[in-house]
């Protein structure tokens, strides 16, 4: 007989949350072979081999749509998924160096605070300083809102 498991024991034996399964079923990335009489997701070993292949690509970088791309047999070779890898570490190779050649603007903004310079250094006030900068040199691109989201995983 074929071992089966549900959502909650794939979940504990893979280290993902059982919310992370639902999405990848929702969004048809990674769905359960079977269902048991009672509606609950039965999950066996092919399926165990697919999410395998779908964590490692993530691993590797790509975005959900491109894994599922992949997974259905969609058009990207292992090739080109090692090139686009490639890529996105020079991206992020980029983006450090870039951190590090602006420099970090401790020094130039705790001689406006006055009396800060040792709290910002030894303690937690530090952080916030460093968010704020960072939000300037690396903006973070505004997240879709979540009837675009729905709309877009429903197409």
């Amino acid at each position: 007989m074929k071992r089966l498991w549900k959502v909650g024991e794939l979940a504990k034996l893979t280290g993902l949350t059982i919310r992370t399964l639902r999405f990848y079923d929702q969004i048809g990335l990674f769905s359960p072979s079977a269902h048991s009489d009672s509606g609950h997701r039965l999950y066996n070993e092919a399926d165990l081999s697919r999410l395998q292949q779908i964590l490692s690509l993530k691993e590797l970088g790509l975005s959900l749509e491109e894994i599922k791309s992949v997974v259905t047999g969609g058009h990207f070779s292992p090739l080109e998924i090692v090139s686009l890898q490639i890529t996105r570490l020079k991206e992020t190779i980029r983006m450090q160096q870039k951190l590090l050649s602006e420099g970090l603007p401790v020094d130039r903004c705790l001689p406006s605070m006055p009396g800060t310079t040792t709290l910002c250094r030894t303690n937690a006030s530090f952080i916030p300083i460093l968010w704020i900068w960072a939000r300037r040199v690396f903006p973070f691109p505004r997240r879709p809102s979540s009837s675009s989201r729905k709309a877009e995983a429903q197409k």
